[in-house]
């Protein structure tokens, strides 16, 4: 998942990252995977059908290119001035002056950037790094924990199981969609902070209404505010995972994008300990 999202990105402009983060077409998954579970509900033959779908898919890497960036990167400019050639070649308008631009960029790289293996301690190279990744891991940590609370809490909508399986993620689409267009309208931090801040206050709602004893009257309204909740929290998720791509350098993308993923995925083990609170 980390390098076949970053190596789009790589691939893509400033200007169509986000409709590649946020698509959320990874719901496709969940609905592939509740009409699997229509043929048997073993999760061993479930992790054989799931891969059998998929392994088709491993013929894309004799098709895929590498990332033209990391190649520069990595002082191999041959390789990349003719995977860049190959990108114009395919592209729908001309790109002038290639050799011009291929030159300035290899001078660039060769003068200011040495060639050096890099670990996970680079993303803690400078004050500025460590505080982005530490952000980082606090924000997609506490993210995740929440929205898995909240996928947890609003699993049993319709009451069939192989519906309520990817109908919260169904639901997910609309507003996680909209990031797209608010975001080319206010930019990343202001998206950020708008649907963050209306998810807070509809599950700030949800809480209030259990600390005044109201919860058991008004069943459905504390649903759709979790629901709500948890939409809010998806687009706010897809969002910090375009900005942890685009935080850190090529050398160490990957690597940043691991550590916020594992992040979350701390974030959903600690959600799971919460609900037993």
């Amino acid at each position: 998942m980390v390098v076949s999202s970053v190596i789009v990105i790589e691939f893509l402009g400033p200007d169509y990252r986000d409709a590649c983060t946020c698509s959320c077409f990874w719901t496709i998954g969940a609905i592939v995977l509740s009409m699997e579970t229509l043929v048997t509900l073993h999760w061993r033959w479930l992790a054989i059908l799931s891969g059998g779908i998929c392994l088709p898919l491993i013929g894309t890497y004799f098709t895929s290119m590498e990332s033209v960036r990391w190649l520069q990167c990595q002082h191999r400019f041959t390789e990349a001035e003719a995977g860049f050639r190959e990108v114009v070649s395919v592209n729908s308008s001309a790109v002038p002056d290639i050799m011009s631009l291929l030159d300035e960029s290899r001078a660039c790289i060769v003068h200011n950037m040495h060639q050096k293996k890099f670990t996970f301690l680079d993303l803690f190279h400078s004050l500025d790094s460590a505080k982005w990744t530490a952000a980082l891991i606090y924000t997609c940590m506490v993210s995740a924990c929440v929205y898995f609370c909240l996928l947890l809490r609003v699993k049993q909508i319709t009451g069939l199981v192989h519906f309520d399986v990817f109908l919260p993620f169904i639901l997910d689409l609309p507003l996680t969609w909209s990031v797209i267009v608010v975001n080319r309208c206010l930019g990343r931090r202001w998206c950020l902070f708008l649907y963050s801040v209306a998810s807070g206050f509809a599950l700030l709602s949800v809480l209030i209404l259990h600390v005044t004893g109201n919860v058991a009257h008004m069943p459905s309204l504390v649903t759709g505010l979790a629901l709500f909740g948890k939409i809010g929290v998806t687009a706010s998720l897809s969002l910090i995972f375009l900005v942890a791509i685009e935080t850190f350098p090529t050398v160490t993308r990957c690597m940043g994008l691991a550590v916020a993923i594992s992040a979350a995925s701390g974030g959903s083990m600690l959600s799971t300990a919460l609900i037993f609170l």
